[in-house]
């Protein structure tokens, strides 16, 4: 992991888009400060907690969101959101990336990209803002 501020040329904002996604991101916003930068589901007190994850989201059954869900990966030619395996996948700007424990990526355009974690039905949706510096 690297300081995403300094490694390439782009800001990264997370911002929630629905009331679920706000008790885990600041109406406000969140200016992602590292590359790669993780989100995955709490685990219950029955799992092991072997994930590192920068964003933690508290999904409740049926899961929407899998433990190792996704990564913004902000790098020198662009910002690209990769799902890690998770098993409903993540929806880009519209466009579903893995799922099924597929992995994929797609970039961020620069300005704003919607990303939900899990299916269309997923309360947690994000507006992620990529700003470049150049």
């Amino acid at each position: 992991t690297g300081d995403a501020r300094s490694d390439a040329g782009f800001d990264v904002t997370l911002v929630p888009l629905t009331a679920t996604a706000a008790h885990a991101v600041p109406a406000a916003g969140l200016l992602l400060q590292h590359s790669p930068f993780r989100i995955g589901r709490a685990q219950d007190a029955r799992e092991v907690n072997l994930d590192s994850n920068d964003l933690v989201l508290a999904d409740e059954k049926p899961y929407h969101v899998s433990r190792n869900h996704c990564a913004i990966e902000i790098r020198a030619d662009g910002v690209f959101v990769h799902d890690r395996g998770s098993y409903l996948g993540t929806i880009v700007n519209g466009t579903h990336v893995g799922g099924k424990h597929r992995k994929g990526s797609v970039p961020l355009a620069v300005g704003e990209n919607e990303v939900i974690a899990g299916s269309s039905h997923s309360p947690f949706q994000f507006r992620v803002t990529v700003t470049s510096r150049s």
